[in-house]
Formats: structure tokens, sequence, C-alpha cells
């Protein structure tokens, strides 16, 4: 009698553990079975919410990266009305990407809101609508044709924008400049405004607070005139023109052997000689 309680026992034990042992697999299967739908759910809703990030991941790939690289000799991928998606679906589909880009960005004048800002022959565009610093993209998906309207306004010399995929572009008519290499794709427009423009636009493209736009004027070399944005008679705060030679006018016994660049080494070249000129005394 014992004997077939204890059997009957060992077996119910077996039969409770070989179930527990089916619930736990099913349960692994079933937690294993809700990550990959969270994973697919996060992955479509992270494409939703920003494609362009996910469209830099498919571009960093090395299979893309010549293509992309391509595009960048490419004028019109950039100097078109086109939303940017649009562009981007085009891309997706001549490299078979099974990628589908949609924009509901778009943003009619009547609601737009923006800052203008001039100073001089320099003018500063913010979107107060985004918090940061809208890019390229952004910028011709909320704004199509913008950019390409001013860049070939015969008043404006060029146009500085941040790009997602390329870094900081540079655009004048048709001609492209990308500052980080500093690779021109046609004229070498920037040249006019002397030889360290380059380095002022890095400088400036490093500012917390750069405008999303920044627009400079035309030059006239022959009559050595900008077009000033500000109903003013002489025109300084951007680049081209008798402003791009400065002058200080300090005492001889002051040490300056070098050139000043940037504002606030004009104030420490000052300030250092000033304090040397109070030890003196």
């Amino acid at each position: 009698m014992d004997r077939r309680i204890e059997r009957s026992i060992d077996n119910t034990r077996e039969r409770i553990d070989n179930t527990k042992e089916r619930l736990d697999s099913r349960i692994d299967n079933t937690k294993e079975r809700i990550d990959n739908t969270r994973e697919r759910i996060d992955s479509r809703l992270d494409f939703e919410i920003n494609p362009r990030e996910r469209f830099n991941e498919i571009k960093n790939n090395s299979a893309t990266y010549e293509y992309f690289e391509r595009l960048k000799k490419d004028r019109t991928f950039f100097n078109n009305d086109e939303p940017f998606t649009k562009r981007l679906n085009n891309v997706s589909k001549d490299l078979n990407l099974n990628v589908s880009f949609s924009n509901k960005t778009t943003v009619s004048e009547e609601t737009a809101q923006a800052i203008v800002l001039a100073s001089g022959n320099l003018g500063l565009i913010y979107f107060t609508d985004w918090s940061n610093r809208m890019t390229y993209e952004q910028i011709e998906d909320a704004f199509p044709g913008l950019l390409n309207g001013l860049t070939h306004h015969e008043g404006i010399g060029f146009v500085m924008v941040k790009s997602e995929i390329y870094d900081t572009i540079v655009f004048s008519d048709d001609d492209v400049l990308y500052l980080d290499s500093e690779e021109y794709y046609g004229n070498h427009f920037l040249e006019k405004y002397g030889e360290n423009i380059i380095n002022k636009l890095k400088r400036t493209d490093s500012f917390d607070h750069i405008p999303d736009i920044l627009v400079n004027s035309e030059y006239d070399i022959e009559n050595d005139e900008v077009y000033a944005f500000e109903e003013l008679i002489g025109s300084h705060g951007g680049a081209g023109g008798n402003q791009q030679y400065p002058f200080i006018l300090y005492p001889n016994d002051w040490n300056l052997d070098e050139e000043i660049f940037g504002a606030e080494n004009v104030y420490k070249f000052f300030m250092g000689e000033m304090e040397k000129s109070w030890n003196r005394k």
C-alpha cells in the first residue's frame, strides 16, 4: 500500500515537473514573440517618426556610400523645388531599398512662423516652430522651393545650411560647397569674399544659436559693393566689400605680431595690452 502511494506521488511529481517545464518553455517562447513584436513595432515607429535617421543608417552602409558620394556631384539633386522626402524615395527606388518616405511636415505660408533678422548684408532666418537648428532636409520638406529660390536670387551671394547627410552645405546658384571637406562642385563662388571666408563660415557654423538659414548678399566686385538688407548708407555684418578689411588703431608700444581672427580675439588683444600698460604704471 505504501509503495503504491509513493509511486503515485512520484508519478504526480514527475507530471507536475513535466508540465512546469512545458509551461516555462511556452512562457519563454511567448516572451520571445512579444520582444520580436515590440522590436518590429519600435522599428516602424522609429521609421515613421524620423525617417532620415533610418536613411542615414542606410547611407552609411558601404554598399550605398558610393552612391551618395556621387550625389554630391549632382547639383540638381539639391537645386530643385521637390520636397526632400520625394528625392529620398527616388534614391530608395534606384537602390532597390524597398523603403518609402512620407512627408507630413510641409508648412503653409499662412502658418509658417519665422524670425528674419538683418545685419548689413547678412541675413539670419529662424523658424520658431522648431526648437533646434533646422536641417537642410527638414527645411526642404517644410518649405519646398525656399532654399532654391534664395540661392538663385540675383541679390543673394550664398546661403549656408546644415545637412543631416552631408553636414554643412553652402549654396550659390547651381554651385555647391561642402564646408567641412571644403569641396566645391561648380564655381569657387566664395573666393571673391576673401581668403578667410571658409574659416569664417566654419567659425559661425560652430555657434550655438546659428540661424536655420544664413544668407549673405551678392558682392559686386567691379563696383566693390554689397547689397545691404537694411536701409543703411554703409554696411557691415556680412562678407564682401571694404568691410572685409577692418583696421585697429592702437598705441605704437602695443605688440600686434599676428593676424587676429574672430571678435573674441580682438577683445583678448585689447585686454592683454591694456593690462600690460596698467602694470607698467
